[in-house]
């Protein structure tokens, strides 16, 4: 078949999908292999479907702990998320029982990780403001870090996103600043 180079588009998601399962950038190496696993044919559904599958998933990210507590603790501390806020109102608790309704429901960790996705992705209430201007910052520096840079290393690929927050949107030259220190 004819490979169609992706889209933008593509490429965000594939980064925005990546963050939801490992808190990190790919790095460019990586990030090439997802390319062309897209452009070979293979959906976004099934790229975070090898996510789940995956050893560093399973074994790095969750500590070989395959459960709905050990799931929703990930995309809380991915999303930016406090775990046990009682406030019901708050973006925390909505998140976590959203999130722990899903899995107990037997959704893939995968269609929440891309429900999670659509939702930052579109216009969200006040409270989730913060958590899509993180969401937003990480994926800007993936990208940045992901054009030109590599790391096999879980712990660089997460550290770029270490002191992140959704205070306000990064700048350029703060993209830049953490990505070249």
């Amino acid at each position: 078949g004819t490979q169609m180079p992706i889209t933008s588009e593509q490429q965000n998601e594939i980064l925005d999908v990546c963050n939801g399962f490992f808190n990190g950038a790919p790095g460019q190496t990586f990030l090439n292999d997802f390319i062309a696993a897209i452009e070979g044919g293979a959906t976004i559904e099934q790229l975070a479907a090898a996510f789940e599958a995956s050893s560093v998933f399973n074994e790095t990210i969750l500590g070989g702990q395959n459960t709905t507590a050990a799931k929703v603790a990930n995309l809380m501390k991915t999303y930016g998320l406090t775990p046990g806020n009682t406030d019901p109102a708050s973006a925390d608790a909505i998140a976590e029982a959203f999130f722990t309704a899903q899995l107990d429901a037997g959704v893939s960790y995968a269609d929440v990780v891309l429900q999670a996705v659509a939702y930052l992705e579109g216009q969200v209430p006040d409270e989730f403001l913060p958590t899509q201007i993180l969401y937003m910052n990480k994926a800007a520096v993936a990208a940045a870090y992901s054009a030109d840079q590599s790391s096999e290393d879980i712990s660089v690929l997460q550290g770029l996103y270490e002191g992140l927050t959704g205070d306000a949107l990064l700048t350029p030259e703060e993209i830049e600043a953490i990505v070249n220190p």
